[in-house]
């Protein structure tokens, strides 16, 4: 979207001016009820469109927000709800019915896609999963062929979108998905929080509905719950179960919040260019980043008690790194002309002028597994005694732990290869490492949530990874809210902590072998660091 039409219609709330005060902030309206005229008849909203009876179906207040937001969206309609995930439960109440399909991404906000998970087994609704990367795109328009030939034509077929996904941050391309839904009878839905309609419209490029959780950007201040549904087409069946849905379920959005949202939304335009700003800003400071010994002195990777009399494999000056031969710092931002989907990123979800991708990012912190195949004598030692020579790099998912060879005791049970169990224990470090990470920043506030003026830090598998299985969450993984701070202090700030919780964690597992060792097992206090 423009900025400079962006601002236009947040900065004035859609040109507002009150008729009968000449007001130019909209009141807060936060009657139940109204009063019916002369003859009965209910007075009215937007030209007679909207009848005021009672708030839970229609409030000025709440009118004036989604009129804004249609305008945003570039949408004939908008509904605020109460929270963003009130918004899903609406849709999946009113349009999924059982044996209907509905195509959902691998890789998207796990709270949702535990909800869908739940719900829609419960109510023998059909889910298929589909990847999210350019070369899976192709499998997805033959799923939808597929489905689409199916006998039963007449089951209602989804599509739900999540893009870039949380918090791994793929893009899918909408206007090339949305296309094989018309042609197929797909409804298409598509969740457009984190990049909001400044960068990204949706409905511009296909979609039929767009969901927002306007908890995030849209407000922008980390003090409303809300969420959103706006529609291409306001006379759809489909659009008017979800009006009815937010009626009869009474997911509806107070005037006060409502009120709250709309003064957010007034800054967006200058908000989210500042978020993105930064958000380039710590993704290429953290592309260089590398993990060291404390003030830059060479580390050694630690051989273990076991082998410390093997000359072969005990440190000396030759076998020193000025970087740590342990892990890497893998960053996961669509702007980074690296990233597998920044050609399509800047396409669709870049803004007008094609440099804005968001402030939202992830870090990983990933460990550099052994090759399997280790012939030279310090490869096998530290395979066999759990420690790391410089070799492969992983990914940081937990995928990537693998059993290349396996032990079969007597009762035909698989125990895990040494080179399984190594790599277990270092996504075990991995995820210490981000979690102390995440407690060591001075800057960056250790909170779930993003989109905020202050900048937020999260260990994503502390909050997903334990309680569910079935989580895709890197044990590694820092999910990154960028907010309206100095960027450069940001990145320092970042850096900081890595650096910290690296020669923390690592040092106490005695994974490093430096001077300092005093420095390393004493905890590293917040307030030390410089920023």
């Amino acid at each position: 979207m423009d900025l400079e039409v962006a601002a236009l219609v947040c900065s004035s709330a859609a040109n507002y001016s009150s008729s009968q005060t000449g007001a130019i902030v909209p009141s807060i309206h936060p009657s139940t009820t109204f009063s019916r005229d002369g003859s009965y008849n209910a007075r009215t909203l937007n030209n007679g469109e909207h009848p005021l009876i009672y708030s839970r179906a229609d409030n000025p207040t709440a009118s004036h927000v989604e009129h804004v937001l249609s305008k945003l969206d570039d949408a004939e309609e908008s509904c605020v709800f109460s929270s963003g995930m009130a918004a899903v439960s609406a849709i999946m109440n009113a349009c999924f019915v059982p044996d209907c399909v509905v195509f959902f991404p691998r890789r998207s906000y796990f709270i949702n896609r535990k909800h869908f998970r739940e719900w829609c087994t419960r109510m023998r609704v059909r889910i298929v999963q589909y990847d999210t990367d350019e070369s899976s795109l192709e499998y997805l328009k033959l799923a939808i062929e597929m489905v689409s030939c199916e006998e039963e034509k007449e089951h209602e077929k989804f599509m739900w979108i999540e893009t870039p996904a949380n918090s791994s941050w793929e893009v899918l391309d909408i206007e090339t998905v949305t296309g094989w839904c018309r042609k197929n009878g797909v409804t298409s839905f598509v969740d457009a929080t984190v990049l909001t309609p400044l960068l990204c419209q949706p409905l511009k490029l296909g979609a039929d509905f767009v969901i927002h959780s306007c908890s995030k950007y849209l407000n922008g201040h980390s003090d409303v719950l809300a969420g959103a549904v706006s529609c291409k087409d306001r006379k759809s069946k489909n659009w008017k179960r979800i009006k009815e849905a937010r009626v009869t379920g009474g997911a509806v959005l107070s005037a006060f919040d409502c009120f709250l949202l709309l003064r957010g939304m007034r800054t967006l335009h200058l908000r989210v260019p500042k978020a993105s700003e930064n958000g380039m800003h710590v993704a290429m400071s953290m592309v260089q980043f590398k993990f060291k010994g404390e003030k830059g002195e060479k580390v050694a990777p630690s051989v273990g008690e076991q082998n410390a009399t093997n000359a072969a494999v005990t440190p000396t000056t030759t076998t020193s790194f000025p970087i740590s031969p342990w892990f890497e710092l893998v960053v996961l931002y669509p702007g980074l002309p690296g990233h597998e989907n920044h050609a399509i990123s800047k396409q669709q979800q870049a803004g007008k002028n094609k440099k804005m991708f968001g402030g939202m990012l992830s870090v990983v912190i990933t460990p550099i597994l052994p090759d399997p195949k280790a012939t030279t004598e310090p490869e096998k030692a530290a395979l066999n005694n759990n420690e790391q020579p410089a070799s492969t790099r992983g990914t940081g998912n937990q995928e990537d732990v693998k059993t290349t060879t396996t032990t079969t005791t007597e009762g035909g049970a698989n125990l895990p290869s040494t080179t399984e169990q190594y790599a277990i224990k270092m996504h075990e470090i991995a995820f210490e490492m981000a979690k102390t990470t995440a407690t060591l920043t001075k800057i960056w506030r250790p909170a779930t949530s993003l989109g905020g003026p202050e900048s937020l830090i999260e260990h994503r598998a502390s909050v997903e990874g334990g309680s569910y299985p079935w989580s895709q969450c890197p044990a590694g993984l820092l999910r990154l809210s960028c907010g309206l701070e100095p960027g450069h202090r940001l990145a320092r700030d970042l850096k900081s902590a890595l650096h910290a919780a690296h020669l923390k964690v690592c040092g106490a597992r005695g994974l490093l072998k430096i001077s300092h060792v005093s420095k390393v097992s004493k905890p590293i206090e917040a307030n030390k660091l410089r920023v």
